[in-house]
């Protein structure tokens, strides 16, 4: 059972990753203008795009690593555990972005939607794209470091308020780093490790 000070601890690790989301999206859009929805300037908006995502990343990365010595702390955890950082890069990023932006543009293009408004379709699915895989360097942290940690149970899966019902299931239970979580694009759960108190 959490202590008090551990679920205030994860209250506000949950928010902070929440207003870190909302900065990355500001910038992600922000940075978009640079794409002109032609081939030449796609790579330029990636190479921003990748700058933005590694740094990102890394913040992200960071903030879970401070937050899983914290909670171990606060839940009465002996020892320490080496924190795992989740690395900068996302090897699928740059096909994942061409296939969600440029080629799906193109696409949509050629069956008669209008360049302007397939382009602005393109910005939703690649800056949740972009969102996923900041997310998920605070939740590659937490599992690795879990896996890691002899004294780590696993960890629980907290749902963001009006969640959806794939991750309303999964909340709240000890989940192993070998399962299949399933964060989908858009979704704001985020890993807390689970531990073994005696």
């Amino acid at each position: 059972m959490a202590t008090p000070a551990a679920e205030q601890l994860t209250e506000e690790y949950r928010r902070r990753l929440q207003r870190m989301r909302a900065v990355a999206l500001a910038q992600t859009i922000r940075l978009y203008p640079t794409w002109q929805g032609d081939d030449d300037s796609f790579p330029v908006l990636l190479a921003a795009w990748a700058l933005l995502l590694k740094l990102r990343r890394r913040d992200n990365a960071r903030l879970a690593g401070s937050f899983y010595e914290a909670l171990r702390l606060a839940d009465g955890v002996p020892g320490r555990q080496p924190v795992l950082l989740a690395g900068e890069d996302d090897n699928g990023f740059v096909d994942a972005m061409y296939l969600e932006g440029l080629i799906r543009k193109k696409k949509a293009v050629r069956r008669g939607i209008d360049p302007d408004r397939a382009r602005k379709d393109a910005l939703v699915r690649m800056s949740t794209v972009m969102l996923r895989s900041i997310d998920n360097a605070a939740r590659e942290t937490i599992q690795q470091t879990v896996k890691g940690d002899p004294r780590a149970e696993g960890f629980v899966r907290i749902a963001r308020p009006r969640a959806c019902e794939y991750c309303l299931e999964r909340a709240g239970r000890v989940l192993f780093t070998d399962e299949d979580n399933g964060y989908h694009r858009s979704c704001g759960c985020v890993a807390v490790p689970a531990f073994r108190v005696q």
